[in-house]
């Protein structure tokens, strides 16, 4: 059962009763005489706001006059001229008028942000991180910061240690309890900045200079280690090579033993003689080391004598490999004919009422028909149609699911529309001080258009998705295909392709 209510209270939590409320407390301006630009900016701004909060539904045409007078109010009162016309008003008293509550036809839905956040809020994960991390955290951080905040390079005292060994750093937990350092008589070395930080650096100078002997301990530590290993190769290097001779001359006395001699003793094996090498004479010094490279640098001092080769008077010519032809196309039947004619016409029948899965099936089914001929170029043609119809339809729709009420959307050169409401079905707008809904894949042309226009980002084949949103109509005037035509020209698409599927009838001869 319907109700009255005061669309002021219920939009815009504003009572004026019993009169309207003035194009001042509209906009949330308290001193008229305090009116400035930004005032009337933030309020429009913030009045808006409150109005996207709703979803009105069968309410549709009271927000829209609420969402009107906000925006009349912020022009009235951003011209000079409107704004004294408006003060003089009141203050004979001709405005605001007397309020008049309006008849509610259905249920108002309020979008409520704060049920999100603390939806968010009562994660278990947010019991595990600081509060300042936690996910209702964002919006307070954003909201507090209303001035930048400079850095300033501070010296920081620090407290003397207690003992003299080199500190060690210990990570803080987040969470913890800053306490502040002791005041000392000596402020810590702040060091050079690094990599462009210049703020302040937290560290000490009984820090710094253990850093430095460290260093150099470690310094040393490597070059004892380099020398004893030096000294560790040398070694076992020579005791091998002792070994390996050692080896050798037992390997000469096994396969010579000692023979004995007419006396009783044994004479040794002859042990071969070995030649030593001789040392390289030295190279002779360059004459010119600074000449150049000699011309003839690389080639062979004795160059072989190429192979005679053949003129080619006596080498039959080489034939080329034959290729296989492709095979024909084959024939189109009189009955696959006539099918296939069933099946485009109701293809592009389908296409001109927007419905996508019925113009899919058809072209599936004449698919393997079309195979050559004036039949194959239909085909192609309102292939190629469909499938920038199903790109223009799916931008939209990714537009039209991120409008919110009171967004905008701009036709032409001079028409701008308000959205109302979105749902999964529809779209809902306002214009020209009435309201009207259009089924998704039902929008008008000079809709469609303005949406792909305002919403639609530059791309090559943008104006060519245009065309064919225009083209593939089911009532088509003169106006429409010049439109569409201008618009094909503009991508990158043959104006063959449109040509041939204005004149489409896929009445095809038999073959």
């Amino acid at each position: 059962m319907s109700d009255l209510f005061n669309p002021y209270i219920e939009f815009l939590d504003l009572d004026t009763a019993p009169k309207c409320p003035t194009y001042y407390e509209l906009l949330g301006i308290s001193n008229s005489n305090e009116c400035t630009h930004d005032l009337i900016e933030n309020g429009r701004i913030t009045a808006l706001a409150k109005m996207r909060a709703f979803k009105p539904g069968a309410n549709a045409a009271v927000w829209a006059a609420v969402l009107d007078e906000v925006a009349l109010a912020s022009t009235t009162l951003l011209d000079t001229e409107l704004k004294a016309t408006y003060d003089n008003q009141l203050t004979t008293s001709e405005v605001p008028t007397a309020l008049d509550l309006v008849q509610r036809l259905g249920p108002i839905e309020r979008v409520d942000a704060s049920s999100t956040v603390s939806a968010e809020s009562a994660s278990p994960v947010d019991s595990m991180a600081p509060s300042h991390l936690q996910s209702g955290a964002a919006a307070s951080v954003r909201v507090a910061v209303a001035q930048p905040v400079v850095p300033t390079a501070v010296a920081v005292p620090v407290a003397a240690p207690i003992a003299t060994a080199a500190p060690v750093e210990v990570a803080t937990p987040i969470a913890a309890t800053l306490t502040p350092l002791p005041d000392t008589a000596e402020p810590f070395e702040q060091p050079q900045s690094v990599g462009g930080f210049d703020g302040p650096q937290i560290k000490g100078n009984r820090r710094h200079s253990s850093r430095k002997t460290s260093s150099t301990l470690l310094w040393v530590g490597i070059g004892l280690f380099l020398i004893t290993g030096g000294v560790a190769f040398a070694f076992l290097g020579f005791d091998n090579e002792r070994q390996a001779n050692a080896t050798n001359h037992d390997s000469q006395l096994a396969q010579n033993p000692p023979k004995p001699n007419g006396a009783g003793t044994t004479t040794p094996p002859a042990v071969p003689d070995v030649e030593e090498p001789k040392p390289r004479p030295p190279a002779p010094p360059l004459e010119k080391p600074l000449d150049p490279v000699p011309p003839d640098f690389g080639d062979p001092q004795n160059p072989k004598p190429n192979p005679p080769t053949d003129s080619g008077e006596n080498t039959p010519p080489t034939e080329p490999m034959p290729t296989e032809p492709k095979p024909a196309p084959k024939p189109i039947e009189p009955a696959e004919l006539v099918k296939l004619t069933a099946a485009l016409k109701l293809g592009r029948t389908a296409l001109s009422e927007r419905n996508l899965d019925i113009s899919a099936e058809q072209l599936a089914i004449a698919a393997p028909l079309a195979r050559s001929g004036e039949p194959r170029k239909a085909f192609i043609r309102l292939k190629t149609m469909h499938e920038f119809l199903t790109q223009f339809l799916r931008l939209s729709n990714e537009a039209i699911d991120n409008y919110e009420g009171g967004a905008e959307i701009k036709i032409g050169t001079s028409t701008v529309v308000v959205v109302v409401e979105t749902s999964p079905q529809d779209l809902t707008i306002r214009v020209a001080g009435s309201i009207k809904t259009y089924l998704r894949n039902q929008l008008s042309t000079g809709l469609a258009l303005g949406i792909a226009d305002t919403n639609f980002e530059e791309f090559e084949h943008k104006s060519t998705l245009k065309a064919a949103f225009v083209i593939t109509q089911k009532t088509l005037r003169d106006f429409d295909v010049t439109k569409a035509r201008e618009f094909w020209k503009m991508g990158p698409e043959s104006i063959e392709l449109f040509e041939g599927y204005i004149s489409d009838d896929y009445e095809f001869a038999p073959e």
